[in-house]
């Protein structure tokens, strides 16, 4: 099983603390900017506080 690439933003897209939902073929995922790095997070109820 190899590894898949998904393009699911532009570079420069995401600002710092913005939230991004994704689906990514029926699984949801938020991406997040923070201090540089670009992060992935389940998108749970949970996961959706001002960051």
């Amino acid at each position: 099983m190899g590894v898949s690439y998904i393009p699911v933003a532009r570079a420069g897209e995401l600002s710092p603390g913005v939230m991004k939902e994704i689906d990514l073929g029926g699984r949801q995922v938020l991406l997040v900017f923070v201090e540089g790095n670009i992060l992935h997070f389940p998108d749970t109820a949970h996961t959706r506080k001002p960051i």
